[in-house]
């Protein structure tokens, strides 16, 4: 038996029997939260990977419309909230990928505009809002351009000829800051900046002077500076103000596409190799001297700097949760206050040198608690769902949904109302969709608790414990220790000195259940040695 009587349920077999509803186990397209229902793409085996919603029951999840007609996909993505109404990118035969709208009706799903008339479709992307407008950049099929909209079909126009650069439209001090380029021009790709008329669109800076390319990308907002990096001549984070002056270098320093960054305390975090340390946590205020390790997490050893190489950034409750490697703790989840001293290992699962977590799916919180993927390596059960609040009684696995060494792989976690939603395979449906509530959430070991038939002590404990029976209690019953995963450790009907040794186990958290043939009692046993 597992350890929470609320397990979680399937909400729905969208790809009925064992074939997926959700293709791939690294599927990208995030869920989308909007108005109280989540919207995701999904393949009912028919329709091909179409456009669904959810309100959190069986009943409503359901598709909004197939808008690549028959089993061809619709692969709808890049969902975003413009004033209330869902737009996306999804293709359609003939006319390739365009920008969609929907209110969610099969009625109010409608192509916005088809900009790119042929059938190669206008490859949109970066959807932001600046001064009640959908602002993007698509191809119309003879030139790159800077788009804007206010969702009819009617409104949606062309402001200016640039290519602008993937995922780096951006808005700072009322201005659109994006890495851009006219091609016929002799600037290369450089940072631009636009009022979101035609003529307000300039070269705002050269950084790489004359036809070489700077390539800004990474464009993170902290405050009132927009902080950017470069990777040409060499690898530096730069911050503008959206003025020529404004715009400055803060550091040289070694960035990649393996590079990942994070706004926390108003500042940017991100990683580097900096110094040949490996990939190690950094933090950058906007001055070189402020710009800064935070911590070498994993320490040479041996001679050989790994990196610990952190991962999955999570800021909740004032605190930056991550995924890191140590070379005594494995890959486990860390916590930081952004210092040296405050950044730690928030719950090593995995005693020792071994990893727990190898997966890249990302981090959620709830209330204190935060979810993650993880497959210890001594439970030979690949990745399944655990949450922990960072303390050894607060960590365990939510359900193993995949027996075995498979795993079920959760992914895409996303909190609808009171209900976590996820994307998980099993054996008998395939990967899915499913559901998990901390409502009626209780764990045995509270079920029992108003049960005062039975204590056990010390607690912590180093070897043994003692099982103390009130008089109703049949005392040579069974007793069975659990780890977290719910596999039985060891089992020994209860002696007559009631003690249990547990000098065989190793440093961790423990269930330990007792049956007298009537009922069971359960309770949470720490083992510190």
């Amino acid at each position: 038996s597992l350890l929470l009587a609320q397990q979680p349920t399937l909400l729905k077999d969208i790809r009925a029997g064992l074939l997926s509803g959700f293709e791939e186990i690294n599927d990208t397209e995030k869920p989308f939260i909007l108005n109280g229902v989540m919207y995701f793409a999904a393949n009912n085996g028919t329709l091909g990977h179409e456009l669904w919603r959810t309100d959190g029951t069986s009943a409503g999840t359901y598709i909004v419309t197939d808008i690549n007609p028959g089993a061809a996909s619709a692969n709808p993505q890049d969902f975003f909230n413009y004033n209330g109404s869902l737009v996306f990118i999804a293709e359609r035969n003939g006319q390739g990928q365009e920008i969609w709208i929907s209110d969610g009706t099969f009625a109010g799903t409608n192509l916005l505009k088809d900009i790119n008339e042929g059938a190669d479709g206008c490859s949109p992307n970066d959807f932001v809002i600046f001064n009640g407008s959908l602002y993007f950049s698509a191809h119309n099929g003879f030139k790159a351009g800077l788009w804007k909209s206010d969702g009819t079909q009617v409104g949606t126009t062309l402001v200016t000829e640039i290519n602008v650069r993937n995922q780096t439209l951006s808005i700072i001090n009322n201005k659109l800051v994006f890495g851009g380029e006219i091609p016929q021009d002799d600037f290369g790709r450089e940072l631009w900046v636009s009022d979101g008329t035609s003529e307000g669109t300039l070269l705002l800076k050269d950084i790489y002077s004359g036809s070489h390319d700077s390539k800004p990308e990474n464009f993170y907002k902290v405050g009132n500076q927009l902080f950017f990096t470069i990777n040409d001549p060499l690898p530096a984070i730069w911050k503008t103000d959206g003025t020529p002056n404004g715009t400055q270098k803060v550091k040289d320093i070694a960035l990649d596409n393996q590079s990942e960054f994070v706004v926390f305390q108003n500042q940017l975090f991100f990683t580097s190799d900096e110094n040949d340390l490996g990939y190690e946590l950094w933090k950058t205020d906007g001055t070189d001297a402020g710009t800064v390790l935070v911590k070498d997490i994993s320490p040479m050893m041996d001679g050989i700097n790994e990196g610990s190489d952190p991962t999955e950034f999570l800021v909740h409750n004032g605190s930056l949760y991550f995924i890191a490697e140590h070379p005594e703790f494995g890959r486990e989840l860390w916590i930081s206050d952004g210092t040296n001293e405050g950044t730690q290992i928030f719950i090593e699962i995995e005693e020792g040198e071994l990893s727990s977590i190898f997966s890249t799916f990302p981090l959620t919180a709830i209330g204190n608690d935060i979810y993650f993927t993880a497959s210890p390596e001594s439970l030979d059960m690949g990745n399944e769902l655990w949450k922990t609040d960072g303390t050894a009684e607060g960590t365990q696995m939510i359900a193993d949904l995949y027996e075995g060494e498979e795993g079920s792989s959760p992914n895409h976690l996303t909190l609808l109302g009171n209900r976590l939603l996820f994307i998980a395979e099993s054996p008998a449906y395939g990967r899915e969709l499913w559901s998990y509530s901390e409502d009626d959430l209780v764990g045995l070991s509270s079920i029992n608790e108003t049960h005062h038939s039975l204590k056990i002590y010390p607690n912590p404990t180093a070897d043994f414990v003692f099982i103390e029976l009130e008089n109703e209690v049949k005392k040579d019953g069974l007793v069975q220790i659990k780890n977290t995963a719910g596999q039985i450790i060891l089992e020994q009907q209860l002696n007559k000195n009631n003690l249990v040794s547990l000098s065989s186990l190793k440093n961790g958290l423990y269930f330990l259940e007792y049956s007298d043939g009537l009922n069971v009692w359960v309770k949470k046993v720490l083992v510190q040695n």
